[in-house]
């Protein structure tokens, strides 16, 4: 705890620090506790600068792979007619989607794609190109405040999705024959792009966000 209160601006002590932790978990008990101490300390010691640089690092250190999904979660996207006319963008690929954005997206974006332990990617059975479209469109809309997101965001598509009646635990719940099912497996196992292999990504250290529990 000495150690830590008189590093200051020695990068090396810092290193020694983050290197110490072996999970964030642990980062979280030992913040808990040099508060505690500061709380109960006669002579104060200011510590919050120390610990705010420190966490950054061990936050960068145990990253954390966010895969969120688009329709239903980001937006809603119809062909329907009768809907009404008033909607965010269209998109045209066989035929014309209209896209309905949910309230807040961009907030809720922008907090994930910002965190330093966050790595964010779009998982979604939209075919990449059309991810990658509808992506670009989203954060170039008029009064966007994505820019930031521009270049920081993954792409996997429905190639890393399984068929649900080709798996026993969810034929049930298959309505049509391409009904598909997110397996993470697939995306841990790309041999195409090895940024989970590269990053220690793994099934303990990847959040998946979906609208429908039973696609995941």
């Amino acid at each position: 705890m000495l150690e830590f209160s008189v590093y200051e601006d020695d990068d090396a002590k810092l290193d020694a620090v983050v290197t110490s932790f072996d999970a964030y978990s642990e980062f979280v008990r030992f913040e808990k506790a040099v508060k505690l101490l500061q709380d109960k300390s006669e002579n104060r010691l200011d510590l919050d600068d120390h610990l705010e640089r420190t966490k950054l690092q061990v936050q960068m250190k145990f990253p954390v792979l966010i895969l969120l999904d688009l329709g239903g979660t980001i937006f809603f996207r119809t062909t329907d007619r009768n809907v009404p006319a008033i909607h965010d963008f269209s998109h045209k690929k066989s035929k014309t989607y209209k896209i309905f954005l949910r309230p807040g997206h961009d907030d809720f974006l922008l907090k994930l794609g910002l965190h330093p332990r966050v790595k964010l990617g779009f998982y979604s059975s939209i075919h990449r190109d059309n991810i990658k479209a509808i992506a670009q469109r989203l954060l170039s809309l008029e009064g966007s405040r994505l820019d930031p997101l521009d270049g920081r965001i993954l792409f996997w598509d429905q190639k890393y999705f399984g068929k649900m009646r080709h798996n026993k635990c969810l034929q049930s719940l298959a309505v049509n024959h391409w009904d598909m099912y997110k397996d993470l497996q697939l995306v841990l196992d790309d041999k195409e792009n090895s940024f989970c292999k590269d990053n220690g990504f793994s099934k303990d250290n990847v959040l998946m966000i979906d609208s429908e529990a039973e696609k995941i």
